[in-house]
């Protein structure tokens, strides 16, 4: 605990069921935690200002847990496994309640789950899930803002979802498996008007994808190889443009503008 102005802080723990939580009550912040073992939580809560947070975790059962409260923002989440193995349960919570923002997070493990909330300006966002059965979830809104978002997800029977709701928009959602072929990825990116721009690109079987973008710019493209894929756009008028490319057999299509 820190209780604000200039801050700064580093923690390092190597071992099994370690905690460590850091409360810096704004101004300069930093922070950066370090842990490596199972079981491990990190906890930062920074409380507005110039933020930053670094999390590295390597191990099974991981949960790192960020608030930044507003101000100039980042963060950037790394889990994975010391002995190169994909770790198991991990989690990312990141909120970062609106300015600057960013985020980062790189997740190596099975099981795992990844969950941002921005909450308007600046925005900007990357997570790279490699893992099966994992979840991927980023919110800009309310206020939404500038926007971008990336996640690329590789391993079979993971979600991911984009809420942007409004402001200047960009989403990419890339899912595929690095040994193929892969099954069940489900995508869905919602904008809500705007300067737009969707894209969602699934390899292998059995995926659904949605784009629901509702006005604006638009612009959407759904790329799909595999059988018994389903693709699912929504526009509703403004500049739109829509492009779904399923190179396979028993695939479904439906678009709205």
């Amino acid at each position: 605990t820190q209780g604000g102005l200039l801050n700064d802080s580093t923690v390092s723990q190597t071992g099994d069921t370690d905690e460590a939580n850091v409360s810096q009550s704004g101004a300069f912040n930093l922070s950066s935690v370090n842990q490596i073992g199972d079981r491990d939580l990190a906890n930062v809560d920074q409380s507005g200002d110039n933020n930053d947070s670094f999390i590295h975790q390597g191990g099974d059962d991981l949960l790192a847990d960020v608030t930044q409260s507003g101000n100039n923002n980042f963060s950037n989440v790394y889990q994975d496994s010391p002995g190169g193995f994909r770790p198991q349960d991990a989690s990312s919570v990141v909120l970062q309640a609106g300015d600057g923002n960013s985020s980062d997070i790189d997740q190596r493990g099975n099981q795992s789950t990844v969950w941002v909330r921005q909450i308007g300006d600046g925005n900007t966002s990357e997570v790279l899930a490699y893992g099966n059965r994992s979840d991927s979830v980023v919110f800009m809104r309310p206020g939404a803002d500038n926007n971008t978002v990336f996640i690329e997800q590789r391993g079979e029977d993971s979600f991911a979802e984009v809420d942007n709701f409004g402001s200047d928009n960009d989403a990419t959602i890339i899912q595929r498996e690095d040994s193929p072929p892969t099954e069940n990825f489900y995508a869905q990116i919602w904008q809500d008007g705007d300067d737009n721009v969707a894209l969602i690109d699934q390899d292998g079987n059995d995926h659904q994808a949605r784009s629901h973008q509702f006005g604006d710019n638009n612009d959407s493209t759904i790329l799909q190889t595999g059988t018994f894929n389903a693709a699912h756009v929504d526009q509703f008028t403004n500049n739109t443009a829509s492009s779904v490319v399923q190179s396979g057999s028993l695939n479904n299509t439906y678009v709205a503008q």
